[in-house]
């Protein structure tokens, strides 16, 4: 889980915090990094509490080397689970 006074990226748009580990996952491109809800990632330290993030994959992703990629490189503050309910793969953040 995240320690307060952990760096890593917080959303200019919705103010979520992501985890430097958290924030690979995340699209990025050469001018910066960006949020799932459009908005860009700025370097911050991280806000008091714990967070747990939630990657869900799509089911015909399972068992691919995708699937085994994030799942390699997650950590004990992010859970790789498959899905049948989308067809894109999704980062929830949690409490």
């Amino acid at each position: 889980m995240d320690t307060p006074g952990s760096y890593g990226k917080t959303c200019t748009r919705c103010g979520t915090f992501y985890s430097e580990a958290s924030a690979r996952f995340l699209y990025s491109d050469e001018t910066g990094g960006y949020c799932p809800c459009g908005g860009r990632l700025l370097e911050s330290v991280e806000p008091e509490g714990e967070r747990h993030y939630r990657l869900l994959i799509p089911e015909p992703l399972k068992g691919s080397a995708t699937h085994r990629e994030l799942a390699r490189r997650s950590g004990p503050d992010i859970s790789v689970e498959v899905t049948a309910e989308s067809s894109f793969i999704s980062l929830f953040v949690e409490r």
